[in-house]
């Protein structure tokens, strides 16, 4: 199984997902081993869980450049609307342009819900 997170390039030594990731790690080399005292606390359903929480955390982290791409772009928007100053704008137009990021904000606190 492979234990590396395509996303440890954000300071890896100091991250929480990184250091989740080494621990994991360090567990896998214990799986399947054989003594009774190893199987009598679930070994394996352990490090199935601690595996769903390391995929946990990439949704999160997903879900945060999604989060930040929209803030970007949120940025972009009111830069536009500075720019334009008095002029009169159309409120279907710019609905039309607000939509699509109220829903992509919306899925992305449904994610984080569901996550957390």
């Amino acid at each position: 199984m492979d234990t590396t997170s395509p996303h440890q390039a954000d300071n890896p030594q100091s991250c929480a997902l990184y250091r989740l990731y080494a621990f994991q790690s360090t567990l896998e080399t214990l799986r399947g081993v054989s003594a009774q005292t190893i199987a009598a606390i679930g070994y394996d359903q352990l490090l199935d869980e601690l595996a769903d929480i390391c995929a946990a955390f990439d949704e999160l982290h997903a879900v945060r450049h999604e989060l930040t791409v929209l803030q970007a772009a949120f940025a972009t928007l009111l830069e536009l609307l500075e720019k334009a100053g008095d002029q009169r704008l159309a409120s279907t137009g710019l609905q039309a342009v607000l939509e699509p990021f109220s829903i992509r904000q919306g899925a992305c606190l449904e994610r984080v819900s569901a996550l957390l």
